[in-house]
């Protein structure tokens, strides 16, 4: 890790000791729509071995939905529409079973 992101990151700790969430969102977005090296450190510690895993394309297409995101891109993002089931209060599915929609973001 690299002296940038270590200064970041303590910027991180300090905000969230701090309880200042909006403060600790900014600084996340900066990294996430800046830093490289942010994206690999996140994917790394999703998937620990993912030089090995992951093909060079797969790395490459979340290192760059990171920064879509992180740039305030994100409503170029493509959704699929999902429907689930609708459940009651209880958590049991509904005696009509109904089903409700749900939009997923999906990588390209």
């Amino acid at each position: 890790m690299n002296r940038y992101l270590r200064h970041q990151f303590n910027r991180l700790k300090i905000a969230r000791e701090e309880r200042n969430h909006k403060k600790y969102w900014v600084i996340g977005n900066q990294l996430l729509g800046r830093s490289t090296t942010f994206g690999l450190q996140s994917i790394h510690h999703v998937y620990p071995r993912y030089h090995r895993t992951l093909p060079y394309k797969v790395v490459l297409q979340l290192i760059w939905g990171m920064h879509r995101i992180g740039q305030g891109n994100s409503k170029k993002l493509d959704f699929k529409r999902v429907y689930i089931p609708k459940t009651a209060t209880g958590g049991k599915i509904t005696a009509d079973k109904g089903y409700r929609p749900l939009g997923v973001p999906t990588p390209e």
